[in-house]
């Protein structure tokens, strides 16, 4: 969609502000004449025209029109699960008042400023647009949207801008409500409440990242953004690079990168990163490390005039190795602890500790405005900093871990701890091969192959029928190590889907669940995929893992297996059925050992290597 015409609004909006305006009743009295209706006219078309515009990460200065690059986002009515796309507010079906969630990078304000534009030059109502970072601390919404009427309409009178509201004359877009003092948020709900019992033929649409206070409010139906399909990737590179070639070279490369690349590139924010290495360089990254590398140099080198040879003074004074190692270390920190959205407390405490660790002489304000206004990769989310993705500091954690020099201690942690660092892995697996497999993955690979060999658990795989639903599920006896547990697990489950068709053609979905026993327990922690229903969660329009832990008994599990009526997989009336399932299960025991050999070797090369030539 090419930048909206500022006469095209101008046109629309002047018909539909006459015609509001007709309506009220003291018009008169509201502008004094001719010239002052006109002034306070042109005074809205210039705000509605101006939502247009906006800055972008690519555009560190410039302002350009969102229309440049929007392209219309999926979102899920997380009341009955419906995906839809949104292209008009009267998309959107609701009797209740319009909520828009999503994370950092998905395009909150970008579809907000949008819907309000449409409202314009579909001549529909006066769209009057607030963001509430605007809010004054203890500041009453009634106040704001006072100020609104003025700053937009100049109109004063609260007695007319009673009469607007009573007769639902316009359409309130409040944006970021995340941005609110965490404080005010609860106060804040209740005025929209308020607002929605006062104002009954009033609507209002209100935008905010996953934030429970607002999606606990009962006057609100929860509409949240949806991931990238391949599709709409497709729609936004074809917006931001106009070239029918380029814009296939570059869907080739998403297509051709690794996994973990093709998983990162879900939002549009993302996609517009990717584009951006190729616009700059003309290559397209196939591997993470390529990607975040050249992503990391990029930026830097953006925001200091794009010149190789050119360091910007920055706030911190650090340079550029220092402000990558220090977002190493912050990244490290933040993935071991699993936190990638803190508030401003949270975070001044990890900047001061990476500080102190890497011995700088800076201030926490300088190093917070370097990390969030140069390097870009942690932005102000609300009251919230947020990674733009979480696969970043999994990345550069990676990286930490693998200059770090104290590679047995921090390998052992990952072994004990896998999940906070299964990410990690795959990327320390591309970066550190050595050390990955030399202190990690040699002695879990060969401690679980002696489990997985006996092939115990293929006899241990049952299926179930719920309903529309078939639930999958293998039981292991003994313990095998979390990464096996998810590999597996990942793996199958898209065997499965690949599969789904032919072999469950009469259901709508699957449940697949792995169930192991732990080492010193009795008790089997299990895992499951669920293709079933929509992302929730503040990262989980971000991430591709729909994992779901349960612990249970295995005495319960035995009784479950019984009462749901499972059926083992293996047994002479199945097992053509799910022939797909345990020719998987059987080349995954062969693709085990396969692997020991090969690990053996990778490392025998790099131990007997005296690197000379």
């Amino acid at each position: 969609m090419a930048e909206v015409e500022k006469d095209l609004i101008s046109k629309v909006s002047e018909k539909a502000l006459d015609s509001i305006l007709n309506n009220v009743l003291e018009i008169k009295t509201i502008f004094k004449d001719v010239m002052n209706y006109n002034k306070a006219k042109q005074n809205y078309l210039n705000k509605i025209s101006s939502l247009q515009y906006v800055k972008t990460i690519n555009e560190f200065e410039d302002s350009v029109s969102l229309y440049d690059f929007f392209v219309e986002p999926y979102v899920a009515n997380l009341k009955d699960k419906e995906k839809f796309v949104v292209k008009d507010l009267k998309d959107i079906k609701s009797y209740k008042k319009i909520l828009i969630s999503g994370i950092v990078g998905q395009g909150k304000s970008i579809l907000m400023r949008h819907l309000a534009i449409n409202e314009v030059l579909n001549n529909r109502k006066i769209p009057l647009f607030f963001e509430l970072r605007y809010l004054e601390k203890g500041q009453a919404l009634d106040k704001a949207v006072k100020r609104l009427f003025n700053e937009w309409l100049d109109i004063k009178s609260s007695r007319t801008i009673e009469y607007i509201l009573e007769k639902g004359l316009v359409t309130l877009f409040f944006d970021g409500f995340d941005e609110i003092h965490i404080d005010d948020m609860p106060k804040i709900v209740k005025d929209f409440e308020l607002l929605e019992r006062k104002y009954p033929n009033l609507n209002f649409v209100v935008s905010s990242r996953p934030e429970v206070v607002v999606e606990a409010c009962t006057i609100f139906q929860n509409f949240q953004i949806q991931k990238l399909d391949s599709n709409s990737q497709r729609n936004i590179v074809k917006a931001l690079v106009k070239d029918e070639k380029i814009e296939n070279a570059i869907m080739n490369g998403i297509k051709k990168s690794t996994v973990e690349v093709r998983h990162a590139l879900i939002t549009p924010l993302m996609i517009n990163l990717f584009v951006f290495i190729y616009k700059q360089e003309q290559i397209l990254p196939e591997s993470s490390k390529d990607f975040y590398e050249r992503l990391f140099d990029l930026v830097l080198r953006k925001h200091d005039n794009t010149k190789i040879d050119f360091n910007r003074e920055r706030a911190s004074k650090l340079d550029n190795n220092m402000l990558l190692k220090t977002f190493q270390l912050i990244s490290y920190m933040c993935c071991k602890k699993q936190v990638f959205a803190f508030d401003d407390n949270i975070f001044r405490r990890i900047v001061s500790k990476a500080i102190d660790i890497n011995g700088l002489d800076c201030s926490v304000d300088d190093l917070i405005f370097d990390l969030t206004s140069v390097l870009c990769f942690i932005v102000k989310e609300g009251y919230l900093y947020a990674f733009i993705h979480k696969s970043i500091p999994e990345f550069f954690a990676a990286q930490f871990i693998k200059l770090h020099g104290e590679s047995e201690t921090l390998y052992k942690d990952i072994e004990e701890n896998y999940d906070k660092y299964r990410n990690v892995c795959s990327y320390l697996r591309e970066i550190d091969e050595y050390n990955f497999l030399n202190y990690f993955f040699k002695d879990i690979l060969l401690n679980s192959y002696k489990v997985f060999e006996r092939k115990d658990f293929i006899n241990r795989s049952y299926f179930a029928k719920d309903l529309d639903v078939i639930n999958i599920r293998i039981i292991f006896d003994d313990f095998i190590h979390e990464y096996f547990r998810k590999d597996l697990l990942d793996k199958l489950y898209d065997v499965i889907q690949k599969n789904n068709a032919k072999g469950f053609k009469d259901f709508k979905g699957f449940q697949l669940t792995i169930s192991v026993r732990r080492l010193s327990e009795s008790i089997d922690e299990q895992a499951s995929h669920n293709d079933i229903g929509v992302q929730k969660g503040y990262y989980d329009s971000v991430i591709q893992d729909n994992t779901v832990h349960t612990k249970s008994n295995i005495g319960d599990i035995e009784d479950e297996l019984v009462r749901l009526n499972y059926k083992k997989i293996s047994s002479p009336n199945n097992k053509e059925k799910f022939s797909f399932i345990l020719a998987f299960l059987n080349t995954y025991v062969s693709s085990m050992k396969d692997e020991t050999l090969k690990i053996n070797e990778i490392i025998a090369r790099h131990r007997n290597d005296d690197y000379n030539f």
